[in-house]
């Protein structure tokens, strides 16, 4: 089923379909099958369409480039040609592809949109349009630069429509929401009352010079009066500040080591027009040249030149890292992925060392988070936004029974949490803090000693090469490793191979089995929204599964279902996986 339909938006959109749990529940709305086809869904993937052709109404050259794509195909990265620019966070939305006309899904790319947010994006029909729509519109300012220059951090430009004739489109400027959310450095010092050594010194925003966006919150600047003006990392969160404040005092109060990312080098600062004070958006990191374990693994996997001693040393290294900051750290890290370890020489010649980044402890995608964290969200989420009180009102009494009452912050202002403000993973015990680590553990593992760069191709991100092994098919982990890899991800929905599950072949989705792939039958859209719909209430009913198991398991009321409705307890510790991982023979 193309990736624009109603069914395929629950998986990009941060409540699922639970806002609507009467019609998950009963199968009605966009979970009714009858109304969708039982015909085998074969993809169009055609661009060209007789009612609109792009290529005929670009009426100048664009002066405006695509960088990337985030939140499914609704916010952009799209920059003015405009030298020098400056990191400003600056992003253009635009409507859900449900507001589209129909007839310009197609000749836009509307479904590649959904899933491509790498440089590939640029290609795509619907950033040749927003290109051209950007560009008449800052033709009709008299110095569109200044006026650029003068827009507040994390300011939106957002496109209202989307309409066959470019001229028609209306644009209109949105400061960012969270202005007031961004603190002084002495608001934060109040907070955190940290010793003055640890302060960082402060660089105002009007200094960096952008010279890449790496990702929606990194880009990759120079500060040509410091640094000795060599490449460094800005990191910002516009849209959530309170995630780089906590991941700021996590760097500055951690103890050194070389496997996790050095502390700031700096803070930037920027005027807030309104209060008249300087309020800190950002830090300065410094800029780690080897790349990601990812693009390594992808890259010599490709090349032939990935080897054993690379593979056990990094998971030693990773294994090791978690474990320092377990102990002596005393803390956690919750987003353990590929993405996440980047690679580091410190000396021309020597191997390279992994680095851990990415401290907001903030959660990971689902992908790569313990079943148990996500019963935990699944909860937080219906407590939220279920449609009845009274059921919201459960939900929240359940979340309680789980992790507590938690404090409440004023929404989008932060407050300093020593354990950060995850609703699942602050609470917890250490070792069911552990155990959940072990859990993303096992899965990079799984993609070092694979050779991959993920785990499995993912509905919502494309890669420019699709990978075709999928985790937790083995072919190059020896048997012990194999045994490790699936002790660690205990729990795993993958290993379930009854369960419904949706997987994403180009530009539509299908239900696992019928991909039309491999010699698998080519499902219908009524298949797909039929498993969609016994997925989500998979989710929805092991999340009351695993609450109730557990409430049993702390009252010593517990039976032996109980134990594998909480796989946390059987996955082995950090200790007992570098044990392992040390008894392996390097050949």
């Amino acid at each position: 089923m193309d990736l624009t339909n109603a069914v395929h938006r629950q998986y990009s959109s941060a409540v699922g379909p639970f806002s609507q749990l009467h019609h998950l529940i009963n199968s009605t709305g966009p979970f009714d099958a009858s109304q969708f086809s039982a015909k085998p869904y074969v993809p169009d993937e055609a661009v060209h369409s007789e009612l609109f052709d792009l290529d005929s109404r670009l009426l100048v050259p664009p002066n405006w480039t695509v960088i990337a794509n985030f939140s499914l195909g609704r916010r952009w990265i799209i920059l003015p040609n405009i030298n020098p620019l400056r990191p400003q966070q600056i992003t253009v939305r635009i409507p859900n592809h449900s507001k589209w006309p129909p007839h310009l899904l197609k000749p836009l790319q509307a479904s590649a949109s959904f899933h491509t947010s790498d440089s590939r994006v640029a290609n795509l029909g619907i950033s040749r349009y927003l290109a051209q729509v950007l560009t008449i519109w800052s033709s009709s300012f008299n110095d569109f630069s200044s006026y650029f220059e003068t827009l507040s951090f994390g300011t939106e430009i957002v496109i209202e429509e989307i309409c066959a004739d470019m001229k028609d489109v209306k644009i209109r400027v949105s400061p960012s929401p969270w202005n007031d959310s961004f603190l002084t450095v002495d608001e934060l010092q109040e907070q955190w009352q940290l010793p003055s050594k640890l302060s960082p010194k402060v660089i105002e925003l009007k200094d960096l010079k952008l010279l890449r966006i790496l990702n929606e919150n990194v880009a990759l600047v120079r500060i040509e009066q410091h640094f000795d003006a060599q490449p460094v990392i800005f990191k910002s969160s516009p849209n959530a500040p309170i995630h780089i404040y906590h991941e700021l005092r996590m760097l500055l109060t951690l103890p050194h080591n070389p496997h996790w990312v050095k502390p700031p080098l700096s803070l930037v600062s920027m005027p807030d027009l309104q209060s008249g004070h300087t309020k800190v958006v950002g830090i300065i990191l410094h800029y780690y040249e080897g790349g990601s374990l990812a693009q390594k693994l992808r890259t010599r996997t490709m090349s032939g030149t990935l080897s054993w001693h690379d593979q056990i040393r990094w998971a030693k290294e990773v294994t090791s890292t978690l474990i320092s900051l377990n102990k002596h750290a005393e803390t956690y890290y919750s987003d353990l992925k590929p993405d996440n370890i980047l690679l580091s020489t410190t000396k021309p010649g020597q191997a390279d060392s992994i680095v851990l980044i990415d401290f907001e402890q903030n959660g990971a995608p689902n992908a790569w988070e313990a079943p148990e964290i996500i019963h935990i969200e699944t909860l937080n989420i219906l407590s939220r936004v279920a449609p009845d009180c009274d059921i919201r009102e459960a939900y929240q009494g359940m979340l309680n029974d789980l992790v507590g009452t938690n404090e409440d912050d004023m929404p989008g202002r932060y407050q300093y949490r020593p354990r950060g403000h995850h609703v699942a993973w602050p609470h917890l015990p250490a070792s069911e803090r552990e155990a959940a680590e072990v859990f993303a553990l096992g899965k990079v593992l799984y993609c070092i000693f694979e050779g991959v760069e993920s785990i499995s191709t993912s509905v919502m991100t494309s890669r420019p090469t699709e990978q075709e092994l999928q985790f937790p098919r083995f072919l190059r982990s020896p048997p012990a490793l194999q045994d490790l890899i699936l002790a660690c991800t205990s729990g795993a929905r993958e290993h379930d191979r009854a369960a419904p599950f949706v997987v994403r072949v180009g530009n539509a989705l299908f239900p696992r089995g019928k991909s039309g792939v491999d010699g698998e039958p080519l499902g219908s859209a009524r298949d797909l929204v039929e498993v969609s719909q016994k997925l989500w209430m998979k989710v929805l009913t092991d999340a009351g599964d695993f609450w109730a198991a557990k409430v049993r398991y702390l009252s010593g009321m517990h039976t032996e279902e109980d134990l594998t409705i909480l796989p946390y307890i059987q996955r082995p510790t950090l200790e007992r996986v570098l044990q392992v991982l040390n008894n392996i023979e390097i050949g």
